[in-house]
């Protein structure tokens, strides 16, 4: 039967109901954009409070480039005339009245589609406006590509709001090999209704439209609190949610931004229990800089945090309406049943599974090696999803991104829920002797994810068996090396974890080097579930006989190279295991 340690309890009870029911009414008045006044309102309001609880804190001031939509619509001029509101999708470009044929994008709501109907989309694009199912960014780089006018994507639920969504492929602030993706193309988010309408009218015959969009892009300054808790060592645990938000964005994030200021006062007055220290971070960025606020400090703490990091929690969307349950997105470092006893302790319904960590939510620290990442997500009790509306991946309701996420979206007994779960991952991770680390575990995980992967590629042509044979070599080193660490104490084995299980979080969760971040174009609503080993997925139904040969060519080469890079650095994972075996026994 789990038990929660006795510092955790001591945390949990400490817990003020109160002091973040505060936190989310002062939230509640500030739209909160990054580098703008009410954002920057919001930081006071953080920096003030942390002065209050004696938390040392300072405000990190950096350069971000930032896009917040002003004005949008699609005016209908033949065969009918209807002007629709619409939303500028985060790093459009503007428009003021581009005129063109309005072309719906049937196939974009049709699986595996074959390369001659990816042939005709692409060769149907140029000149329109493209009504589509699809809103990613990369598929807004396609459209650019193949010389669409502009993008106007039906959002998935049918409610009456407009949401906010983004198209930017870069993560965080642009460096000079972004050059080529600076320029955007005109996109809206649109009702549901209304793109339907407008379909229906393109089944029918040829749709003139005009789209007119006004955007606020621009490099802007804007501030964020870092708290620091010392420990008694030099490890600490990352605490982290973003601030900024869609309008009043209760449920995302003024809750989480409550929690955390809330768990930072009880860890301050409970510091000289500490073995490891606390950094609480309040992120600006997030939904209108795809992750420029994290980003940012990512590269300007870079050699802080690949030597003492050990863990990032990150809280994004909290005490939600409508959710009794809580599902784990985490790395798998730590161990399935590590977070479904605490959520099964804490709500009396155990996780069935886990969800490798989502690319987004200001993931943003896997090339410093940190080696456990734990996101907790809010979802509706089973049998409770009609009343969530038909899109609640991201929470209780269909309000996220959205003006409708206001005041009456939280749920507080949810939000102290939450509060709790996130308290004693924290309070677990600062004072373990050693850190719960299950790299056999993981190493297992990722031969399972690796075959699972074999079976949607070429197996003749695209190669996995000699990952799949380095991931066994691993096996015996990694229990010898769990073996060792578990009889450390006071966090001595922290440096060999991060080089371990840090390292193989960052070769199997990232196709880049250590100090770059991977390319936002992927993500998806819900998140990527297929997270781990990128590199190699884009051989995923590749064959020759249905790809280009200049495609293939460099699917294959891609695919080699990553094969190279995931086998090169378990060697080296392999030679550090066995030299800090070696230093034990000597």
């Amino acid at each position: 039967m789990y038990e929660t340690a006795s510092f955790a309890k001591d945390v949990l009870a400490s817990l003020s109901r109160e002091n973040m029911v505060e936190t989310v009414n002062a939230f509640s008045t500030l739209h909160r954009y990054s580098g703008k006044e009410q954002g920057e309102a919001s930081v006071d309001y953080l920096m003030r409070k942390c002065g209050e609880y004696g938390i040392a804190c300072e405000r990190e001031s950096y350069e971000g480039f930032f896009s917040i939509p002003v004005s949008a619509s699609l005016t209908i001029q033949s065969p009918y005339c209807k002007t629709y509101e619409a939303c500028g999708m985060v790093f459009s470009g503007e428009a003021s009245n581009l005129t063109a044929e309005v072309y719906y994008d049937y196939l974009s709501g049709q699986k595996n589609r074959t390369l001659s109907q990816e042939r005709e989309r692409d060769a149907a694009f140029s000149g329109k406006i493209v009504l589509s199912h699809d809103g990613r960014a990369a598929f807004a780089d396609r459209l650019k590509k193949a010389g669409a006018a502009g993008l106007v994507y039906i959002w998935p639920s049918t409610d009456d709001m407009l949401h906010h969504s983004n198209i930017g492929p870069i993560w965080g602030t642009p460096d000079t090999r972004d050059f080529d993706h600076l320029t955007f193309l005109p996109s809206v988010s649109f009702r549901h209704s209304d793109g339907e309408e407008i379909a229906e009218a393109c089944r029918a015959g040829k749709v003139y439209g005009a789209l007119h969009i006004k955007m606020d892009s621009a490099i802007a300054r804007s501030t964020m609190p870092i708290a620091t808790i010392p420990g008694k060592t030099s490890s600490f645990v990352l605490l982290s949610a973003h601030y900024d938000s869609w309008y009043e964005g209760i449920t995302d994030n003024a809750a989480a931004d409550a929690i955390i200021l809330e768990i930072g006062r009880v860890l301050q007055e409970k510091q000289d229990q500490l073995l490891r220290g606390v950094k609480i971070c309040w992120w600006s960025g997030h939904s209108d800089g795809r992750y420029a606020g994290s980003a940012w400090w990512c590269d300007n703490h870079w050699e802080q945090l690949r030597r003492h990091c050990v863990a990032h929690v990150n809280l994004d969307i909290c005490g939600c309406k409508n959710t009794g349950r809580i599902i784990m997105r985490t790395s798998c470092m730590e161990g399935m049943e590590y977070g479904a006893d605490r959520v099964e302790h804490l709500t009396g319904l155990r996780p069935e599974s886990y969800i490798p960590m989502v690319k987004g939510a200001d993931q943003s620290f896997w090339g410093v090696n940190v080696p456990i990442t734990v996101m907790a997500k809010n979802e509706p009790l089973p049998g409770n999803e009609k009343a969530c509306g038909d899109f609640y991946g991201a929470g209780g309701g269909p309000w996220w991104h959205a003006i409708g996420d206001t005041l009456d979206k939280l749920d507080v007994d949810a939000m102290v829920r939450d509060a709790k779960l996130n308290a004693e991952f924290v309070a677990d991770f600062a004072t373990c002797p050693v850190l719960p680390v299950q790299i056999l575990s993981f190493i297992s995980e990722m031969k399972h994810k690796l075959k699972e992967l074999g079976q949607g590629i070429d197996a003749a042509e695209f190669d996995i068996a000699p990952v799949y044979e380095k991931l066994c070599a691993l096996e015996g080193p990694a229990a010898a090396l769990e073996e060792k660490i578990r009889a450390t104490a006071d966090g001595a084995s922290d440096g060999i974890i991060q080089a371990v299980a840090g390292e193989l979080n960052r070769i199997f969760y990232t196709t880049v080097d250590p100090y770059s971040f991977e390319p936002a174009m992927s993500i998806a609503f819900g998140g990527n579930q297929n997270t781990t080993m990128g590199g190699l997925r884009t051989a995923v139904g590749v064959t020759r006989e249905t790809t280009d040969a200049m495609t293939y060519l460099c699917v294959k080469t891609t695919f080699i190279r990553q094969r190279n890079r995931l086998v090169g650095q378990m060697n080296e994972i392999l030679w550090k295991i066995e030299q800090y075996l070696r230093t034990c026994e000597g």
